[in-house]
């Protein structure tokens, strides 16, 4: 095999409906991002030939010795559809409705540990919720 890294992009866009929150559409957005993180290196980590995944700052080790991925996002957007702040007239509690289009390109790129890797690890699929 090469010892070349083997690079994906991963586009993912969801949209998200909520009411009840006290976020806007922007810090909600940077808590999925965090949790699309955290799922894309708990998934790196099921390949027994990953040693390390690295999403930003967040780095997990894994069993493998071969490959070690590194994950980046590019193309970050964030389409807000609404942002409707209410207080309630008795509780006088504040809440928001918000909906919002999250676009985000994830890119993976693994990197051959040792000079005779296998078979590079596998393109990183994960939903956002």
């Amino acid at each position: 095999m090469s010892s070349a890294p083997v690079v994906y992009e991963i586009p993912f866009t969801q949209a998200y409906y909520h009411k009840g929150v006290d976020l806007s559409p922007e810090e909600h957005a940077q808590s999925r991002l965090a949790e699309l993180r955290r799922a894309c290196l708990n998934v790196a980590m099921l390949d027994p030939k990953v040693g390390s995944a690295r999403f930003g700052t967040v780095v997990d080790n894994g069993v493998g010795n071969e490959w070690r991925i590194e994950f980046s996002t590019k193309d970050y957007r964030l389409d807000v559809q609404y942002d409707i702040k209410r207080k309630d007239p008795i509780t006088r509690k504040r809440t928001r409705k918000i909906g919002y289009i999250l676009h985000v390109t994830v890119v993976q790129q693994n990197i051959p540990n040792a000079g005779q890797a296998s078979e590079p690890p596998r393109q990183i699929l994960v939903s956002l919720k």
